[in-house]
């Protein structure tokens, strides 16, 4: 476990709000954080049952969904509360690797151009070997690279889970966004997977943000647990 203690926080959250099911009074449900830091090089898992806002709030530190209201919400020294769409997408090209439990590939690309992509609409075109690469990291028994030409809607949910896996490391991140990425994988695979983001979080100091509704299976890699209560939908 990484000792963060002294690094500057990557991710600083005071008086967010979200809103849920409609507005003013038709409100059916309000996630508040208070007061939130994640440090540079952290894994953290955010847990809780399903509907409580871990995915809300996943999404709203990787920019992919703006709060009801906050007063500060600052991602990698980006004030997101205040950011325009153009600093926004931008943020989410140059910071955020994201790999959710439904994998959003392009259906008219190769593996290994799926994960390139990220890369070559930055102007680099020098990526197929490197992409191969991350793609083993990921791999069981090679899958990937040996299908690394196939189109993606070749393969099986979870290869295609893999694939966007690959694809969010491949950018080496800043931050890590991972919704359930490993829900289609068997156990070894799972583990394999999460031993790969692991080792690249230590080499490279990325931040990782799990949600997840099964903390058990993941074996021991965060160093961190925030849990979303069902009553109050506070991240504590």
């Amino acid at each position: 476990m990484n000792d963060t203690s002294t690094i500057a926080p990557l991710v600083r959250i005071r008086n967010l709000c979200h809103r849920y099911g409609g507005t003013g009074a038709t409100v059916q449900y309000q996630l508040e954080v208070r007061g939130l830091q994640i440090a540079t090089g952290d894994f953290v898992v955010l847990t809780g049952p399903t509907g409580v806002g871990k995915s809300t709030l996943g999404r709203i530190i990787a920019g992919l969904q703006t709060p009801s209201r906050a007063e500060e919400l600052t991602v990698v020294g980006c004030p997101l509360h205040a950011a325009s769409t153009a600093t926004r997408d931008q943020f989410l090209a140059n910071t955020v690797g994201i790999a959710t439990q439904s994998p959003e590939l392009m259906s008219s690309l190769t593996v290994v151009e799926n994960c390139e992509l990220p890369l070559r609409l930055g102007g680099d075109r020098e990526t197929r070997e490197p992409a191969l690469q991350m793609l083993e990291l990921v791999s069981f028994q090679s899958d990937l690279v040996q299908r690394s030409d196939a189109r993606v809607s070749e393969l099986s949910g979870g290869q295609k889970q893999r694939v966007a896996l690959a694809r969010a490391l491949f950018k080496r991140p800043r931050l890590l966004f991972l919704d359930e990425p490993t829900s289609n994988l068997d156990a070894h695979t799972a583990q394999r997977v999460l031993t790969a983001i692991d080792t690249l979080r230590r080499e490279t100091g990325m931040t990782v943000l799990l949600i997840t509704q099964h903390p058990e299976r993941l074996g021991g890699f965060e160093t961190r647990r925030l849990h979303i209560n069902v009553s109050n939908g506070r991240a504590e």
